[in-house]
């Protein structure tokens, strides 16, 4: 009987030691807890700290939802591959209205000089594949002598097909007339 009754109170004692381990981690752990607590508390009494963080969250709530679409997007129009490779060097377009039921395309955009949009409406009026009638809507040239345009370019429909449609050969930034 005294066999049993040390392997019992052996037992009860590693049990015992056991709790005691579990316990005391349990106590460090909800320290260091109510700690951090602590600092974040005093971190968000800080002026401005809820407002920057509701802007972080606003702008990753957003960039997720881009993410989302451009991850579901396969489909690209060829019209915005048309206008990159017929765009001078020396072009930036920084509006585009597109409305495909009348294949109409406007788009607005700056130029180095009025030289440089002659030339870009030029590679347009020559690319008679896909555009069917081009009118500058607007042109004025700045106080820096960049130009300021908008043209409204009439598309032949075949542009907007999502299948194979075979574009014209790159515009040369070099010499393009």
């Amino acid at each position: 009987m005294s066999t049993w009754t040390y392997a019992a109170s052996a037992l009860f004692i590693v049990v015992l030691f056991a709790y005691a381990i579990f316990f005391s981690k349990t106590y460090i752990e909800q320290k260091k807890i109510s700690t951090w607590d602590a600092r974040s508390a005093a971190l968000s009494a800080i002026p401005g700290q809820k407002a920057a963080e509701n802007t972080i969250t606003t702008y990753q709530k957003k960039l997720a939802d881009y993410k989302t679409l451009s991850a579901n997007h396969t489909i690209s129009s060829h019209v915005f591959s048309f206008i990159e490779e017929r765009t001078l060097p020396n072009v930036w377009f920084s509006s585009f209205s597109m409305a495909e039921s009348i294949q109409e395309l406007v788009v607005a955009g700056e130029a180095q000089d009025m030289t440089t949009l002659s030339k870009q409406t030029k590679l347009f009026e020559q690319s008679t594949q896909y555009i069917k009638t081009m009118s500058v809507l607007n042109a004025d040239v700045g106080t820096d002598g960049k130009v300021k345009f908008t043209i409204n370019l009439t598309l032949d429909p075949a542009i907007f097909n999502y299948g194979s449609v075979p574009l014209p050969p790159k515009a040369s930034s070099q010499n393009p007339l």
